[in-house]
């Protein structure tokens, strides 16, 4: 992992992968010159483990969620011709919110 690089929380990073960016929360990346792989969980469920596990000072906002998710997913549609279902659903999802 290269310096000065945010890893965020719950994120998941494939053994022997390079991270040369920032990975969003509850992100799954991997290879090398880590791709975005998959969302672990839909923004509903995102927020529902926040709310169980974190004080309220300490969760990651919903802005925040949604920002660094729509920039990731769409990254990761214009880079990965193989385009994971999932993460579409997600970014048509957090578009339209």
């Amino acid at each position: 992992m290269e310096n000065n690089v945010f890893k965020g929380l719950g994120a998941i990073i494939a053994a022997s992968s390079v991270v040369i960016n920032n990975i969003p929360p509850y992100c799954v990346v991997g290879s090398v010159s880590a791709k975005l792989l998959k969302v672990r969980w839909s923004l509903e469920g995102i927020l529902e483990n926040e709310r169980i596990i974190y004080p309220e000072k300490s969760r990651v906002s919903i802005e925040f969620l949604k920002n660094s998710l729509c920039v990731s997913a769409s990254l990761h549609v214009r880079m990965n011709s193989r385009n994971n279902h999932s993460i579409k659903q997600l970014f048509t999802k957090i578009s339209s919110v």
